[in-house]
């Protein structure tokens, strides 16, 4: 009990010798208002606070995830110039725990940072959709569209869950895209996964580690249910690799795992 107690201590000390040489590095250099807390992901509406954030300080302002600090844009104008004019600056992601865990330690697209490895993952992902996959993709997303317009004019006046609808039809043009299939049961197994990791992700056991790393030492059941979720969706991942490889036929696409 007494080592546990000396070992949290230890850990604070360090977080806290962490923030302090941050403030000190940054003290000379012009920044955004910075929010005080460090919180902010457990409100229980965040963008509503986020929005009254920036009524209290302006579109640009400094927040604390945990023992880091990011800047947040709330206006079109800024976030139009950060998207245009300074893209590389904000083309990466804050490399925080539950971000290492999900994307296999941020080696992918979408939660990776700005790097040479990025840039070659988005320059591949571009040519896939132009090049390997841009005839079929428009006529069969336009059928899916439709299918998905017919389907809710049905339920007209009936109660739909209107986001699993959606969802449902994001992970449809996905699987056909990725996967070249267009099987109900693909589609299904694949958004329930996706849904899974998503809402273990989102719980609050997660998202306390990514304020403060260190808690991740100790037990967390949420932690053991997020690692099995990834489990469960890299093993299907690699079902359709596996599947890829040994149908493929050299010279032709079928999707974009074979571009």
């Amino acid at each position: 009990m007494v080592l546990a107690g000396l070992l949290l201590l230890l850990l604070t000390l360090l977080a806290g010798a962490h923030l302090l040489w941050g403030r000190w590095t940054l003290r000379n250099l012009h920044l955004p208002p910075l929010v005080p807390g460090f919180l902010h992901l457990l409100q229980p509406n965040l963008p509503i606070h986020l929005l009254s954030l920036t009524q209290k300080l302006g579109p640009v302002y400094r927040l604390r995830l945990g023992l880091q600090e990011v800047v947040v844009l709330n206006s079109k104008r800024t976030i139009k110039e950060a998207m245009i004019r300074k893209w590389v600056d904000f083309a990466g992601r804050p490399q925080i725990p539950s971000y290492k865990l999900v994307s296999q330690r941020c080696q992918d697209i979408s939660l990776g940072d700005y790097s040479l490895l990025w840039k070659a993952h988005k320059k591949l992902t571009r040519s896939a959709l132009l090049l390997g996959t841009r005839s079929s993709m428009e006529p069969w997303v336009e059928q899916l569209t439709q299918e998905f317009c017919e389907r809710m004019r049905v339920q007209a006046g009936a109660p739909v869950t209107i986001q699993k609808e959606f969802s449902l039809l994001t992970c449809s043009i996905i699987c056909f895209l990725t996967f070249g299939d267009k099987e109900d049961t693909l589609v299904h197994a694949f958004h329930d996964c996706v849904q899974d990791l998503m809402k273990t992700w989102d719980h609050w056991s997660i998202q306390i580690l990514d304020m403060v790393p260190f808690l991740r030492f100790f037990p967390n059941p949420g932690l053991w249910r997020l690692k099995k979720a990834v489990e469960n969706r890299d093993h299907m991942m690699e079902k359709q690799l596996r599947r890829h490889k040994e149908s493929m036929v050299a010279g032709q696409w079928r999707d974009m795992t074979d571009y």
